[in-house]
């Protein structure tokens, strides 16, 4: 059957698959500790008990969102909520829409702080200063460009609450298109990542655009004290020790309403790394090692395909690309099960090809990280 191959092997080859090998079983194990916890993962289901829930936004400098957007949340199937909306006392034209929506919704509560705060994160001091003046212990905290995808969003995020849960960890999703596949890929997929470190109970990075708090825990632990100088953007960093739950019902998400291009996704990956460098241990030190095994499997994949002699009749590189074939086919299976439970529901199908275009990307962010 091989008599047409050459079946010598020689040192360089088998350095080479054997290099392979080992990152392909890197990769593998990255896959299954990642994506496909995320992929089998059950969210919490609604709860008989109904909380009390405040729901804190920032409404700075939004007129159109919060015209589009307030009132989705101010329409919530839910019994025991309120909205606070914190504003600028100086702007006028927002008061005015925000007291013209009071007239109408009683759950609506208007918070107004000073327009000269300059030196902390703005949209983080306002919901500092929202959870502080909230009437209820259970938080949910948004953006104002972000509105629920379903009227029940309140409901199964309150229902995340279960023991000694201190964080739920909701998630935000943009619009598809053909046009900003790479870049919802690329999103979900630190997504997947951040809910899978959150349900292993270690540190993970939250968004605030959902993401849901006790009062009291908040509080007391500072709340945005410690980071009000780290510009992430909507992303909080959250301890291990903080207990967080995770919920990604997609009767639980909230859709934002900015396009997802490249420009946005590339603000978005520099603030997601400055709240995960404050992350240690074993979040810090998997994503370092799958960086590695990525680099060095495409690397050993040119190495073998260019320099190894006679790689072109040898029955080593029909091994090598059975092993290519399986990689991709591991890999597809596992992400779309985890892309479409964070309802990414098309951008998985190219994700070895989306993989390969972010080589450059993963080069200049790993070298970043291992600075932070």
């Amino acid at each position: 059957m091989f008599e047409y191959f050459n079946t010598e092997i020689t040192p360089i080859s088998t350095a080479l698959i054997a290099l392979f090998v080992v990152c392909l079983f890197m990769l593998f194990r990255f896959y299954i500790k990642y994506s496909r916890v995320v992929g089998r993962y059950k969210s919490p289901e609604l709860s008989n008990e109904k909380k009390p829930v405040s729901v804190v936004i920032s409404c700075k400098n939004e007129f159109e969102y919060i015209k589009q957007h307030l009132p989705f949340w101010l329409e919530q199937k839910y019994s025991n909520f309120e909205i606070v909306a914190v504003c600028d006392e100086k702007d006028e034209e927002i008061l005015t829409l925000l007291r013209s929506f009071q007239q109408h919704y009683a759950a609506l509560k208007v918070v107004k702080i000073s327009s000269g705060i300059n030196f902390f994160d703005e949209e983080k001091f306002a919901l500092s200063i929202g959870a502080k003046e909230a009437t209820h212990e259970y938080l949910i905290f948004t953006t104002i460009s972000s509105r629920p995808a379903s009227e029940y969003c309140i409901d199964y995020m309150q229902s995340a609450f279960e023991g000694k849960t201190n964080v739920v960890l909701g998630h935000a999703i943009f619009g598809g298109n053909a046009s900003n596949a790479f870049s919802r890929y690329l999103y979900a997929d630190s997504a997947i990542r951040s809910f899978a470190s959150a349900i292993a109970g270690y540190s993970s990075v939250g968004s605030h655009r959902l993401l849901g708090y006790k009062k009291n825990s908040f509080l007391e632990t500072g709340g945005y004290t410690n980071h009000y100088s780290l510009e992430t953007g909507v992303y909080d960093f959250l301890p291990a020790g903080k207990k967080v739950a995770v919920q990604i019902s997609p009767d639980s998400v909230v859709k934002v309403a900015e396009d997802l291009g490249w420009s946005t996704w590339k603000k978005e990956e520099k603030n997601y790394f400055v709240a995960f460098s404050c992350s240690q241990g074993k979040p810090k030190k998997e994503e370092v090692w799958y960086r590695i095994s990525l680099l060095l499997f495409y690397a050993t994949t040119v190495l073998f395909l260019t320099t190894t002699e006679q790689t072109w009749n040898s029955i080593l590189l029909i091994i090598f690309l059975i092993l290519i074939f399986v990689k991709i086919s591991v890999q597809l299976a596992i992400t779309a099960k985890a892309m479409k439970n964070v309802s990414e529901k098309s951008a998985w199908i190219f994700a070895p090809l989306f993989e390969l275009l972010y080589l450059p990307n993963v080069i200049f962010s790993f070298f970043r990280m291992r600075r932070a």
